[in-house]
């Protein structure tokens, strides 16, 4: 179709930013493009573009507006009513000063490529009311001091999340990289389930509708990613758990199994990656069945642009898939072929060499010290052509002759520092917080030891009963053949579990292996079934006694961990049948809090070692089974010494473990997890893996050479210079290389800066409301936690001074969509304290979508960005006017390419709002005269004084006190000193962008009267 273009046009352009005019059409279908940068430019930058590269701009109700004064010739601002009969447009000023005009006549600014400038403003008389610049002072000082205080990192501000010292020190890191790719690796329990979800948050804020997030996690832990999200993180409309609604564009958050991750990375452009317990994911690089499918999450992985992989798991004892794991996150530089394992079995061998060598390539770094560096690197990692090229093209710039200073010396060492960090540092991508960190071990709750409760048993036991089968099942293999095969791991694990499984493993031996059965090996197991069985009455005895007298004396909670599903319902309706306190079943499928205010004790079987969240208060652990895999043990624990820096009263965590009355195999081993393992009393995370060769080869030991080994194994290990001793402070002193205590000091800090911004809540509340409430129009509701704005339709009262649709589509968050119709958005508070209480109570803040999108639509509002007061001073004598003017100053509020850009930069500079009084010499005003400029605009009059706003009329009728010529040129040249003084002060590199001014001035009622 074809479009009529004419003079006077407003047009938009792919080949330029913003709006434009048609300021004239030549010949062969050319026109000239001019923009309204601002009224002292009406018709700057033109620019020639064909007519076919024009599309004509439709103005939607409301929009900002300039027209010309016809007498006064000053541009006045106005809002855009729509078109009226006979052609012409209509524009409101003011409730009782309209105006109907020619399109032609009408302006809109064009802000995308330079800002607002209210120097150029206040210098063409096109000042606003009095009435607007206030609130919009105060809504840009509001958010900039609160994107300062959090350092540009909108997830912080904008939940009601508060945030450990640790846990910011991740988030913060990972948000200042350029390469957002990482595995976060706190210990169980430090929160790296919330470090993420901020950064998920993050994402989904910086990237808007193109953010695709999908989450993998483990089976039975959806739920919980999904509530964590939705109550936690208020991102439940963009949350999805069904393949069938994968495509949806309103299916941002994809949450899935492990299993499930090619499904929907096949249907998403995705865009972030997290995988939750990506140990689980790594050994599938090494199994033959799953190498296919772990290709295709590298694939994945290696097209995303930001990716959190989260696992616990330390390096040591478990190198392969620490591999596996570098490698999703750098796939060139850990491959997993036979070059890469050799390469990366170099890499740990020298790990500690070469992270000095890392930390030694800084620009700050002498040239001496550099070449020597290079030289080591060069002897050690000869192979790498790409490495040796990067280290001859930095030699001649550390030569020893060369200024140990310059851009392009730092230039190239920076990049040979990430080069090296990124191929060779295996912890370079690995951020790792440890409960042992003085910062971080005050937020637990800790470990209280354990205490050992016995059970009675008959003459002959089971366990001994048991170690005479392993003895002569060993001595004549012949006579005893289903001894080996069912297994030691199958065996062991029964008896450590406790009576009851021993009885149903020999019982299902039987009935399987009745044919096979020599009758001497058929006798000693059905002896064995029913010591056993009997001996269940007595550990069921045990623990009910132990149990009823702990829970007498304490209001705490218990939690029941035994191996199988049978043996966790038998326990519980035992349970149920004996004591009087309320008793709940784990089953993971549920999505109730397992643990509630109700619940005095919760069973679970092997299921409830990973997931529950389950501290606060008093907590005793009751280790009912004694896993074979001591790693369980310590997942048991850290489901209640986690994070509890925000709860009251908690306790040390208890342990309560039964044993039978005679020492054997299952005391035997509670003492190497007590004495030697200390597993009781401190977190063993770091070196459960590097141990596991032990503990294996101390069944292994036991398997073979039986019981009578069992004491001087456990001394072996366990004594004050054993091997797990040892262990422990090898994996210790690796483990430091990864210590983040200076991220976390330098986050302490930021912590701080948060908590007084907290403090500044209420105050910097308002300032955002008034903006949105009175500027803007918005009808103010109150509600219980807070407030919602709703947008009025002007049909029996004020209409709301924004283009509703412009600001939905762009407000990825913030309205909400039940509230009716005229939209509101949802409840915002101050407080993120109560914002954390209600799921959807948002904080009024930066950070959160609708404040950013109010504060964005005001970079191209010109409305409050200057104003002009004729201030009468009624007591005052003054001869003649004299002029002051107030300019509110950016500080180091710069315009960036990227938020990553932004956040380093807010850590370097954080940006301010200054603000200054000159008198029309640039001076700073005398600080006696400053109190009758900062009195509010009071058209009425006080006894003292009284204002009247400098409109168009006004100035027009000052004329010969203020020409429009010298106007202009005092304005500009007042700004022009009083921002070069102001620099002069300032550190070098920091900026300054005037965002506001306003003159007032001071007159005498009689002189202005006589004009």
């Amino acid at each position: 179709m074809e479009i009529n273009l004419f003079v006077g046009q407003l047009v938009c352009s792919e080949y330029f930013k913003g709006i434009g005019k048609i300021h004239r059409i030549h010949d062969l279908e050319i026109a000239t493009i001019t923009f309204f940068k601002s009224p002292l430019h009406p018709q700057s930058c033109p620019k020639n573009l064909h007519l076919k590269h024009l599309k004509p701009v439709a103005l939607h109700s409301e929009a900002v507006v300039y027209s010309r004064d016809e007498v006064t010739g000053i541009w006045r601002r106005g809002r855009y009513y729509g078109k009226v009969p006979n052609g012409r447009h209509r524009v409101i000023f003011r409730k009782d000063d309209i105006a109907d005009v020619d399109f032609s006549d009408i302006q809109v600014v064009n802000s995308e490529v330079n800002p607002l400038s209210p120097v150029e403003f206040l210098a063409a008389r096109s000042n606003d009311a009095p009435y607007f610049y206030p609130l919009r002072q105060e809504f840009l000082r509001s958010y900039i001091s609160q994107r300062a205080a959090v350092r540009s990192i909108k997830s912080i501000s904008s939940t009601g999340i508060e945030l450990e010292a640790h846990q910011l020190a991740v988030v913060r890191r990972v948000l200042s990289e350029p390469v957002k790719r990482f595995l976060l690796a706190d210990e169980v329990g430090l929160g790296k389930t919330i470090e993420a979800a901020m950064i998920v948050r993050e994402h989904l804020l910086e990237y808007g509708s193109k953010a695709r997030i999908l989450i993998a996690v483990p089976i039975g832990m959806v739920v919980q990613w999904q509530h964590e999200l939705s109550s936690r993180f208020q991102l439940s409309p963009f949350i999805n758990t069904d393949i069938e609604d994968a495509e949806d564009p309103a299916s941002q958050i994809q949450i899935c199994t492990h299993a499930e991750f090619s499904q929907y990375s096949e249907v998403c452009n995705i865009t972030m990656v997290v995988i939750d317990e990506a140990h689980q994911v790594a050994p599938w690089a090494w199994e033959d069945d799953n190498q296919t499918t772990f290709m295709e999450v590298s694939e994945c992985i290696n097209k995303s642009h930001w990716v959190l992989l989260l696992s616990g798991t330390p390096l040591k004892g478990n190198e392969k898939n620490f591999l596996a794991m570098l490698h999703l996150l750098n796939p060139s530089g850990y491959r997993l072929d036979e070059i890469g394992v050799q390469r990366f079995s170099h890499l740990v061998e020298h790990r500690e060499l070469l992270n000095g060598l890392f930390s030694a390539i800084e620009p700050s770094s002498d040239n001496a010290s550099l070449t020597d560096t290079v030289d080591r690197l060069q002897e050690i990692l000869v192979d790498d052509q790409e490495l040796m090229d990067l280290i001859e093209q930095t030699r001649p710039l550390i030569d020893w002759l060369e200024p140990e200073e310059g851009y392009e010396r730092d230039e190239q060492i920076l990049k040979l520092r990430n080069y090296v960090g990124e191929n060779y540092r295996l912890t370079h991508r690995v951020l790792r917080n440890r409960r042992e960190s003085n910062a971080i071990k005050v937020l637990f709750p800790g470990l209280a030891g354990a205490v050992r409760t016995h059970w009675t048993h008959s003459e002959i036991s089971s366990e001994y009963l048991f170690e005479s089968y392993r003895a002569i099942a060993s001595e004549i293999p012949e006579q005893y053949p289903i001894w080996q095969s069912v297994g030691m791991d199958a065996w062991l694990s029964a008896v450590l579990a406790s009576p009851l499984s021993l009885s149903l493993l020999v019982k299902n031996t039987l009935e399987i292996n009745r044919l096979q059965l020599s009758i001497h090996e058929k006798k000693l197991l059905e002896e064995l079934y029913g010591v056993a069985k009997k001996e269940q009455q007595s550990m069921d005895a045990a623990l009910i006694v132990s149990l009823n007298h702990w829970l007498s004396g304490c209001s705490g909670k218990a939690v029941i961990f035994c191996d199988s599903p049978d043996e966790a319902d038998r326990v519980t309706i035992k349970l149920q049948m004996k004591l009087v306190f309320p008793i709940s079943r784990h089953k993971p499928e549920q999505l109730s809090e397992p643990l509630n205010d109700r619940i005095r004790v919760l069973v679970c079987d092997h299921r409830g070692e990973t997931g529950l969240n389950m501290h606060g208060g008093q907590r005793l652990a009751v280790h009912y089974s004694l896993p074979l895999d001591s790693a369980r043990i310590e997942q048991r624990l850290g489901r209640f010494n986690r994070y509890s820096g925000n709860l009251r009263d908690v306790h040390p965590v208890e342990s309560l473990v039964l044993l039978p009355q005679r020492p054997g195999l299952r005391s035997s081993w509670m003492s190497l997890l007590e004495s030697g393992l200390k597993i009781f009393d401190q977190s063993s995370a770091s070196y459960q893996h590097a141990l596991e060769p032990y503990l294996n080869d101390f069944w292994r030991r036991y398997w073979e050479l039986g019981s009578s080994i069992l004491e001087q194994s456990i001394e072996q290990l366990s004594s004050d210079n054993g091997l797990l001793h040892r262990e422990r402070v090898k994996v210790a002193n690796q483990e430091q290389l990864l210590a983040m205590e200076e991220d976390v000091a330098r986050a302490q800090v930021l912590s701080e800066q948060i908590q007084l911004a907290d403090d500044q809540a209420e105050t910097e509340f308002r300032a955002i409301q008034d903006w949105i409430q009175k500027g803007l129009d918005f009808q103010l509701h109150r509600e219980e936690s807070g407030v919602r704005f709703r947008y009025q339709q002007g049909i029996h009262g004020p209409q709301t001074l924004v283009d509703i649709d412009t600001l939905i589509d762009q407000c990825i968050l913030g309205f909400d969509m039940d509230a009716g119709y005229p939209p509101a958005t949802h409840i915002m508070t101050h407080s993120r304290v109560i914002s954390s209480q209600n799921d959807n109570v948002y904080p009024l803040r930066y950070g959160q979508p609708f404040v950013d999108q109010i504060w964005s639509m005001l970079q191209h509002d010109p409305r409050g960005l200057s104003c002009s007061i004729l201030r009468f001073l009624l007591n005052v004598p003054i001869n003649q006017p004299n002029v002051f003017f107030h300019i509110q100053f950016y500080r180091n509020v710069d315009e960036h390419q990227d938020y990553t850009e932004q956040r380093i930069h807010d850590e370097i500079r954080p940006p301010s709002f200054q603000s200054i009084w000159v008198d029309s010499s640039g001076n700073i005003a005398h600080e006696n005269i400053i109190p009758w400029l900062e009195k509010p605009y009071n058209s009425d009059g006080t006894t003292d004084y009284q204002d009247l706003n400098m409109r168009s009329d006004i100035w027009h009728e000052v004329a010969e006190w203020f020409p429009s010529d010298y106007w202009e040129s005092l304005v500009s040249n007042v700004a022009t000193i009083a921002t070069e003084s102001l620099l002069g002060k300032l550190p070098d590199g920091d900026t300054l962008r005037p965002i506001g001014m306003k003159a007032v001035i001071l007159c005498c009622k009689r002189n202005f009267e006589a004009k």
